[in-house]
């Protein structure tokens, strides 16, 4: 943890020639990594959006797979994993869905991020 940045080490001499080695939690790096994070899912799930506005996608129902228009007709239609049909997207659901997770993760780590600096 401590290679991590997780965890500091504070050395503190004594009165006896000797060190004293404590252990403290490194809080700004523990914000500072869960804020870029957070920032890094966020703009992974704006890609997504912008994604599905701009192209007609397909997905594999069994392995979940995703391809663009110009590689499902490469495929024809069919997974190259497993063989299955491809589905297209159901862009408007998607699109609510994602914007979902978007309002409920942003909102529950605001809160959780809120509880931890007040520790």
């Amino acid at each position: 943890m401590h290679r991590a940045g997780l965890v500091g080490l504070a050395r503190e001499s004594t009165d006896q020639y000797r060190y004293e080695y404590k252990w403290f939690i490194n809080r700004d790096f523990i914000r500072k990594f869960l804020i870029q994070h957070i920032n890094n899912v966020a703009s992974k799930l704006m890609h997504r959006i912008n994604t599905l506005g701009s192209t007609t996608l397909y997905i594999c129902p069994t392995c979940f797979r995703g391809y663009t228009l110009d590689e499902a007709y490469e495929y024809d239609f069919k997974c190259p994993r497993d063989d299955t049909e491809l589905v297209q997207v159901d862009v408007p659901s998607e699109l609510a869905f994602l914007t979902n997770v978007i309002k409920n993760y942003v909102g529950r780590i605001r809160n959780d991020f809120n509880a931890f600096s007040d520790c």
